[in-house]
């Protein structure tokens, strides 16, 4: 029986059949249905609603708007690493591949159905697959790597006295990021050499054979551009950076806007945590469901009431939306091109 019952797990969690990836997606569907019953069953709708009624608007109309020079930010970035593979795309044509992935993320779950969704626009036209492909794994690895990083720095930041705070710990974060992505990126490549030869060792077991395949992947997408020279490295990390910093003022103001005042260092901490959410599989709209329920934890221990964290939680979603349609207009327009174009 529980043989049995393992084996159809494991079909449902590995299976590639069509009636596999259905349930696979009510699962993930459920799943968000279940998290936001549970948090409105427990916390007063109503309430929330209050306190969004009661937002700043001129707040919540920046920290909305900032979105787009941040988004716009992205594109630089990815335009950077797509240009060093010969994809031609201009940070304008980047940046309307953004917006389309946000409109489709709002239907379909996780970050890797976005990763798809680029990986196609990107390589189309020119047929430029593995070009793409070193594309996307790299810009998901380094956004990742950013995210992590700056997350840990703010954290450590948010923990010094007041009077110990200066600008220089916040310079020596960033210098420290760009040593750490240089080293990264320089030895990246005769470490996976070295995993590959010593790959023999692990063949006959399972778990240890599955974590260092799964290392060299990692290994193999950072050494893509073991190459790049240190002063492009050095812009891509300024571009990088500037976006994660754009997003964090935005947050802050979309926080203020409902009453929530936490310091800079202490919003840049929790933007990571969100953002990092968005990179669940089985998440809708960044994060949607896991989103709200860590929020709701983590703002309590700042003296949050829940209500408020999850208005807060919307206005974040609301900015999502927000690119989303844009992205769907952007999309809608392209399609009537194409149809009349033939």
């Amino acid at each position: 029986m529980n043989q049995n019952l393992r084996q159809k797990l494991d079909l449902l969690r590995r299976g590639d059949s069509k009636s596999a990836r259905r349930a696979r997606q009510s699962i993930k569907i459920l799943l968000v249905v279940v998290l936001f019953i549970g948090l409105f069953w427990f916390i007063d709708f109503r309430a929330v609603m209050r306190v969004l009624s009661q937002a700043e608007t001129v707040l919540v109309l920046t920290g909305l708007a900032l979105i787009f020079p941040a988004e716009f930010l992205n594109a630089i970035q990815l335009r950077i690493l797509a240009k060093r593979q010969n994809i031609n795309h201009s940070v304008w044509q980047l940046f309307v591949i953004n917006l389309s992935i946000k409109f489709y993320l709002l239907f379909l779950p996780g970050a890797i159905v976005g990763s798809g969704i680029r990986w196609y626009k990107l390589s189309h036209p020119g047929g430029k697959h593995a070009e793409a492909l070193a594309t996307v794994a790299f810009n998901r690895l380094f956004e990742t790597f950013l995210v992590v990083v700056l997350g840990l720095g703010f954290w450590f930041i948010s923990g010094q006295k007041t009077g110990q705070f200066d600008v220089f710990i916040l310079v020596a974060l960033f210098i420290f990021i760009l040593l750490a992505w240089i080293l990264i990126t320089r030895i990246s490549t005769p470490i996976s050499k070295l995993v590959d030869a010593n790959s023999f060792r692990w063949q006959d077991k399972t778990l240890l054979k599955r974590v260092m395949d799964w290392m060299n992947k990692l290994l193999v997408a950072t050494s893509a551009d073991d190459g790049i020279p240190t002063g492009e490295l050095a812009a891509l990390l300024f571009v990088g950076i500037s976006h994660y910093l754009i997003l964090l003022i935005g947050s802050q103001l979309l926080a203020r806007s409902v009453a929530i005042d936490l310091t800079f260092a202490d919003m840049g901490w929790i933007q990571s945590i969100v953002m990092l959410f968005a990179l669940i599989p089985f998440t809708f709209a960044g994060g949607l469901g896991v989103r709200e329920v860590g929020l709701v934890f983590m703002l309590s221990s700042f003296g949050v009431q829940p209500e408020t964290a999850i208005a807060f939680s919307l206005l974040l979603f609301a900015r999502q939306l927000l690119l989303g349609i844009a992205g769907g207009i952007s999309e809608g327009v392209r399609t009537i091109r194409v149809q009349r174009s033939q």
